[in-house]
């Protein structure tokens, strides 16, 4: 069974609230190969667990592969992650995490090697983006469209969602209407 983990982070931008998605890239250092579905969007981090580590360790690893240690850092030291989505069948194992983060900390981001960068989505464009399908494997999402993973729209979503309901962040969400 394949297991992974992700991260959708929410921050406030220009008084509004926008998830910070991630662009695949479209060139793999990791295997020396064009990388699959190039340019199509995923949640701000997300991987593979590897062998002896259960979901936090390979949220944490992948969080400094991707988002950089000082930023790693800042989470571990002050960010409490909140569970969204569990999908558990016979394929996969998958939970993702949400978190509200100030934009000042998001300053602290590196990109990985592997990220192509960081895109913001507000609530509302969260609506247009396409569902990633297999035609998408090389060639990426349609000129002018962003394309993601429909469980990682859904996590997306619910994010959205749940931040809005978590009772310290009230205030935030309403300077943001």
């Amino acid at each position: 069974m394949e297991e992974s983990v992700g991260l959708v982070i929410i921050t406030r931008d220009n008084d509004s609230l926008k998830v910070l998605c991630q662009k695949r890239s479209h060139w793999s250092t990791e295997r020396n190969a064009p990388s699959n579905f190039p340019g199509c969007l995923q949640v701000s981090c997300h991987g593979k667990l590897e062998d002896g580590e259960n979901f936090y360790s390979s949220l944490i690893r992948e969080m400094e592969q991707e988002l950089g240690e000082r930023f790693t850092t800042f989470y571990r030291n002050n960010v409490q992650p909140h569970k969204i989505v569990e999908i558990k069948n016979e394929k996969k194992h998958v939970i993702t995490f949400a978190v509200y983060i100030e934009n000042e900390q998001l300053k602290m981001i590196e990109l990985g090697k592997e990220v192509g960068g960081l895109f913001y989505l507000s609530e509302k464009e969260t609506d247009q983006i396409l569902p990633i399908d297999p035609s998408m494997k090389e060639k990426g999402a349609p000129e002018g469209r962003n394309a993601m993973f429909q469980d990682e729209i859904d996590a997306i979503k619910k994010a959205f969602d749940e931040i809005k309901g978590m009772e310290h962040l009230k205030k935030v969400w309403e300077k943001c209407q």
